[in-house]
């Protein structure tokens, strides 16, 4: 009796044991998911920016092209006009 009482308090250590091994493995876990989504956000973020710098910088060349094209036409006909 003495005995089974030992192994069963036994089996009750390791399954607690294992118990708080899981839980801490899925605390860590859970910290590093979370950890991810927020660089995977930065990221995003970064990207996002980027592209939106890009798309700017690529107005400002439309813009300056098709205002030179202006100004060459205008000088066209000037000097077709002479």
């Amino acid at each position: 009796m003495q005995q089974q009482k030992q192994e069963a308090e036994m089996r009750l250590t390791e399954v607690q044991n294992k118990y708080r091994a899981a839980k801490k493995i899925a605390c860590r876990y859970k910290l590093w998911a979370d950890g991810m989504e927020r660089h995977f956000e930065q990221k995003w973020q970064y990207i996002v920016v980027g592209m939106q710098d890009i798309l700017q910088l690529l107005q400002a060349k439309i813009r300056e092209a098709f205002a030179e094209s202006a100004v060459i036409k205008e000088l066209d006909e000037e000097i077709q006009a002479l």
